[in-house]
């Protein structure tokens, strides 16, 4: 068994506000509310004004309805 973090991207993200354990995003039209804990460490999108392709771990991305595995 691997270790290995799936990851998924968005692209065009915009951020708009950020706190201590989340960032506020705009994916494909709507605002989501995305935990840092979930912010692949290579994804250009970590914080407030950030713009660019976010990449989160696929889990979090199936659990909001973001994604479907197989997409």
């Amino acid at each position: 068994m691997t270790d290995e973090i799936v990851g998924v991207e968005f692209e065009d993200v915009l951020t708009l506000h950020e706190t201590e354990k989340a960032v506020l995003c705009n994916i494909a039209g709507e605002d989501h509310w995305v935990p840092k804990s979930q912010i692949l460490a290579d994804s250009e999108v970590q914080g407030h004004g950030d713009q660019g392709v976010l990449r989160v771990t696929e889990w979090w991305a199936i659990k909001i309805g973001l994604y479907e595995k197989g997409e």
